[in-house]
């Protein structure tokens, strides 16, 4: 029994939401004897803080199995054939590699040799894989376990997993397998029962101890944002009882410019407090970005003090540098000709007041951004 969210991690409650006293222990694998098994207490439980509505049970013993036992209508082979195709054709993956995660006898993965030139399944059950061997398919009895299960040297371009995300116990271990299992473009599909069907039509028997996780659109989106991937698409598709999610790794945010913009305005702000004809500089403004100039952009020795209108950072000494900070009264008592502005948004309002309150100051410029502008001065 679990007293955490499977998803956020975060405490669940302490009473369960719905409790259904003596359900199906298991629905595969069904005795062929009246009598057999005693039934289980289901409790469902819904995280305060995510949202997700899930079990507190342990999982069924079969659950890294997938069984698709009701096999495949011809509505059904016909839906998978055209979604395939399209996926496929879509994201440009006939010569990719593509995993199914949890591909049971390989019933989908046939489909899926019919548009992909080099699919791979992993599978838990032996039957399922050498039933899926004989019918030359490239499965291997595996599970993804956490993130760091290898499946293959090379990663994947591509990838599936269907109906299987419910019955995991700790679904992020197996979204972060996938996702160190594949390469940072690529694309997959993500498909789990439709809990917001359940939840407008009540339909109150939709829990057993086979799934263990129960996805709106909201915490499917959730999960998989949480594990490194972003939604292309989520829509509900097979009369509304599946949620179906094209996915891909998120695009990492590119900050690499940070070093040459340093350098740059480093350089260029250098240059110009190098001029011989300043005496005496200042800086006006004592918030994180002006500390943490004075220390990237080395300046630090150049400058006597800083000003700030804050009382509260008034008659310190600015971390690491060491420099001074006063009000901007001590303009006054110790005249300086040039003053630098490094206060983000307040620039404009602070030149204003520099410009009246403290005419004789000569050489005004201001940091905005990643570069200076000269206010004043040569």
């Amino acid at each position: 029994m679990i007293t955490h969210c499977r998803l956020c991690n975060k405490q669940l409650p302490k009473i369960a939401s719905i409790i259904y006293k003596n359900m199906p222990e298991t629905i595969q694998y069904l005795s062929d004897k009246v009598g057999n098994g005693l039934g289980v207490d289901l409790k469902v439980f819904q995280c305060p803080f995510c949202g997700l509505i899930q079990l507190d049970s342990d999982p069924i013993y079969y659950y890294k199995e997938v069984i698709r036992s009701s096999g495949f209508s011809k509505e059904m082979y016909e839906f998978r054939h055209n979604q395939f195709k399209n996926f496929v054709e879509k994201y440009d993956l006939k010569n990719k590699r593509i995993l199914e995660v949890g591909c049971g006898n390989g019933e989908y993965l046939k489909i899926m040799n019919d548009y992909c030139n080099n699919t791979y399944g992993v599978e838990y059950s032996l039957n399922s894989v050498n039933h899926c061997v004989k019918n030359n398919l490239q499965v291997n009895k595996d599970f993804l376990e956490d993130e760091n299960t290898k499946v293959n040297i090379n990663l994947f371009d591509s990838f599936y997993m269907m109906n299987f995300l419910e019955h995991i116990p700790e679904p992020n271990k197996i979204l972060s397998s996938i996702y160190n299992n594949t390469t940072q473009d690529a694309v997959g599909i993500i498909e789990v029962p439709n809990f917001d069907l359940t939840i407008s039509k009540n339909i109150f028997s939709d829990f057993s101890l086979e799934h263990l996780s129960y996805f709106t659109k909201d915490t499917l989106d959730l999960i998989l944002r949480l594990n490194g991937f972003e939604i292309v698409s989520l829509q509900s598709i097979w009369y509304d009882n599946i949620l179906s999610a094209v996915v891909r790794k998120k695009i990492k945010t590119d900050f690499s410019d940070f070093n040459t913009s340093k350098k740059t305005l480093s350089e260029k702000i250098n240059v110009y407090l190098n001029n011989t004809t300043f005496k005496k500089i200042a800086i006006w403004g004592a918030g994180h970005q002006s500390l943490t100039n004075i220390l990237l952009l080395g300046y630090k020795d150049r400058i006597s003090y800083i000003v700030d209108s804050a009382i509260p950072k008034q008659n310190k000494f600015a971390p690491v540098s060491n420099v001074p900070i006063f009000s901007p009264q001590k303009l006054n008592e110790d005249k300086v000709d040039t003053i630098i502005i490094d206060a983000t948004s307040y620039s404009s309002e602070v030149t204003k007041i520099i410009l009246k309150d403290f005419p004789y100051i000569k050489n005004i410029v201001a940091i905005k951004e990643n570069d200076f502008e000269i206010i004043k001065g040569d």
